[in-house]
């Protein structure tokens, strides 16, 4: 047995697994860590069961240790030679369960071990100093880089796919409830469709996911033909990648929406953003969208919504109304016609809906605060009266946010309208180094000319040139060249930002009589967007996509605005740096 390692209050011993006999059976072994502390088997510990030779772990807590490996011993499944006992004074048993799934989320997008936990999808809770040990943890997971069970820092990995998307997230109360109640509704004869409905951050794809997971590892649950749908190509690649790191799951499991007609019909179907799947005005290619129907027994005038619905007994979709950025996606009116639909064909229907907020730390008062601006509703003028009890115009560095964490106090959420084009770059690039994941993004009001000379430059503001993100296959976000670039909606929608630059284009004018925002379909530049959406269609389509955009930023947002009457409405509600 190696020494105990001291760091702070936690204490590392490393043991072999499984423990030798003398050690198993002695009735005074009082557990590894007995030199600090009086107990016997009944205090909380952490540990991680190893083995190099093929890099995975278990992450685990217990309050019996002796007993709990003896569990693991005999469990053929559990073929580690090393076991990392972690321990502290201060432990108590909802620290280490917090702990516990904070290393398997943090492990798991780490990538230098495959986890193989399968518990997966338990309720956040809160406990006494949560804060305090949180900052603690960072001293733990320090510890565990320098003994070679982890390569990134937290930041680093907080800023990964394989950590915003993990099955192993701390779920909200409406999250576990609405998983709880539609693993119920899924195991019902008859065939059930489910709405699962949220604004921007209320981690309706991250319950998608766990979803998936559980359905796929849980061997009580006889569902082996499921799969999570995915109706956009760069997310649907994203879930790929996870997928591949994910004990469990397999990139198969993860499908576009085409795929449902060529395979099996599915016990359950998960569609992640559903209100970007579209009817047969939306194909980009007609061809491929005819013959998808017909292998699917279905006219021309069927939508990928009727794919899903025919290839599965259960589909849940998981959409926001206020995120259709097309004119044949899930908006509210299609989705209500298809519950009367479906309730006539002798469907089981029912809807959901996720409220906590996850993503946005201005909370539920930002993104009502930014959808009342762009349409005109009240929250806009009352979150304006109280700017300085909500949000900071004045940009946060990392070490002041940090600071007033440790301090126990929330930062504000920063949201500004910058002046200076000039100004507006600087700054992204400034959180870009301080934090990462900082990226400019613009509504559609420039044509695509870089996208076939790649020389050409697409923007130009003040002088300063800038071009569309160079590519839409992939995950534009965490591409090389992202941060010179700038994002449209179909590049963000469904990801996470640190920090939001957003570039207000000409497809949005400000109509004086009406007091409200409106829309410029000549300096609209998504042919595909608008070319079958009616005047109030179109309206709706550019002012979510804006919507979009501006709730991509976790910690702050912040806005250039390039016609000047829409700028001068906007400061009505929020100030100028």
């Amino acid at each position: 047995m190696d020494d105990l390692l001291e760091q702070d209050n936690f204490r590392f011993q490393k043991l072999p697994f499984p423990l030798p006999a003398d050690l198993e059976s002695s009735a005074n072994w009082q557990g590894p860590c007995t030199a600090a502390l009086d107990h016997t088997e009944s205090w909380p510990v952490l540990y991680i069961l190893s083995n190099r030779r093929n890099q995975s772990v278990y992450i685990g807590e217990t309050t019996n240790y002796r007993r709990r490996m003896a569990q693991h011993r005999d469990n053929p499944e559990k073929v580690f030679d090393e076991t990392l006992l972690i321990d502290s004074p201060t432990f108590n048993q909802s620290t280490t369960f917090d702990f516990e799934n904070r290393l398997i989320e943090l492990f798991l997008a780490d990538e230098s071990f495959r986890v193989t936990n399968k518990n997966n999808g338990y309720c956040a809770f809160n406990y006494y100093q949560r804060a305090q040990y949180r900052q603690q943890f960072r001293l733990l997971w320090s510890k565990l880089r320098t003994l070679g069970y982890a390569t990134h820092s937290i930041g680093e990995i907080e800023n990964s796919d394989l950590f915003k998307y993990s099955p192993f997230k701390g779920l909200t109360p409406d999250q576990y409830e609405a998983i709880e109640r539609i693993l119920a509704l899924i195991c019902r004869e008859k065939k059930t469709c489910t709405f699962v409905s949220g604004m921007p951050g209320t981690g309706k794809s991250i319950l998608a996911i766990t979803l998936l997971f559980k359905l796929k590892n849980d061997p009580e649950r006889n569902h082996p033909r499921v799969a999570l749908v995915s109706p956009m190509d760069q997310l649907r690649k994203t879930y790929k990648m996870l997928a591949r790191s994910v004990d469990g799951l397999k990139p198969g499991d993860i499908i576009g929406p085409s795929d449902v007609a060529s395979r099996e019909p599915y016990d359950v179907l998960l569609v992640d953003e559903a209100h970007r799947m579209y009817g047969e005005k939306g194909a980009m290619n007609i061809s491929v969208y005819r013959n998808t129907c017909a292998k699917l027994g279905l006219d021309n005038s069927a939508t990928q919504w009727d794919w899903i619905l025919k290839s599965a007994r259960n589909v849940i979709f998981f959409f926001d109304p206020k995120q259709q950025v097309r004119a044949t996606g899930m908006g509210a009116e299609n989705r209500e016609r298809l519950i009367d639909r479906l309730e006539s064909e002798g469907t089981e229907v029912y809807t959901m809906e996720l409220s906590t907020q996850m993503r946005v730390q201005g909370g539920d008062e930002y993104l009502d605060f930014i959808y009342d601006i762009l349409t005109g509703g009240p929250a806009a003028t009352i979150a304006a009266k109280e700017f300085g009890n909500l949000f900071s115009s004045t940009p946060l560095s990392e070490s002041a946010r940090a600071r007033q964490l440790e301090q126990g106090t929330a930062p504000l959420y920063e949201l500004a309208i910058v002046d200076s084009f000039a100004h507006f770059e600087k700054l992204q690039l400034e959180k870009e180094v301080d934090c990462g994941l900082s990226r400019m993004v613009a509504g559609y009001a420039w044509d695509w000319i870089s996208k076939k000379d790649p020389d050409a430059y697409d923007i130009e503001i003040e002088g300063i040139r800038r071009r569309w993100n160079s590519t839409s296959k992939g995950n534009w976000v965490n591409s090389p060249n992202a941060v010179q670039e700038v994002g449209s909606i179909h590049t963000v929608q469904g990801y996470d930002l640190n920090y939001s630059f957003v570039i207000i284009g000409d497809d949005l004018k400000y109509d004086p009589e009406q007091d409200k925002l409106v829309v410029n379909r000549t300096a609209f530049k998504d042919r595909g967007a608008k070319k079958t959406a009616t005047e109030e269609l179109l309206q709706s389509i550019v002012i979510n996509a804006y919507y979009v955009l501006l709730t991509r930023g976790i910690r702050g947002t912040f806005i250039y605005i390039c016609d000047p009457d829409v700028k001068r409405y906007f400061q009505r509600f929020i100030p100028t740096i």
